[in-house]
């Protein structure tokens, strides 16, 4: 899980830096998707 989190960093990251209009629609989609992840482990 500690894996995904950090990927999911680094692809914000890596996105913030060449748009930042479109990180926020990925954000809250990574977002969504780590919540839903989160969710299946407990």
């Amino acid at each position: 899980m500690f894996d995904i989190v950090v990927f999911s960093l680094k692809l914000y990251h890596y996105l913030f830096y060449i748009n930042p209009k479109l990180t926020t629609i990925y954000q809250i989609k990574i977002q969504a998707g780590n919540i839903r992840n989160f969710v299946r482990f407990y």
